[in-house]
């Protein structure tokens, strides 16, 4: 099936990584970003903030389901 995520950073630049999916985008200041990709396995994923982006950085980190 085919994702598509919406992410938003509301205050600095981030990053979203999926290497399972071979995902990598960033974020800009203020803005929203839709990342897609086609979720071919099943299984439990982490995602990631890959930009540095202060405080916090390395707790970015996030869990992907696909059943």
């Amino acid at each position: 099936d085919t994702v598509k995520i919406k992410i938003t950073s509301v205050d600095v630049t981030h990053g979203f990584a999926l290497r399972d999916f071979n995902v990598a985008s960033t974020i800009e200041a203020g803005k929203t970003t839709e990342v897609q990709f086609v979720a071919d396995k099943t299984g439990t994923f982490t995602f990631f903030c890959n930009v540095f982006c202060g405080e916090g950085h390395g707790g970015m980190r996030g869990t992907l389901i696909v059943k």
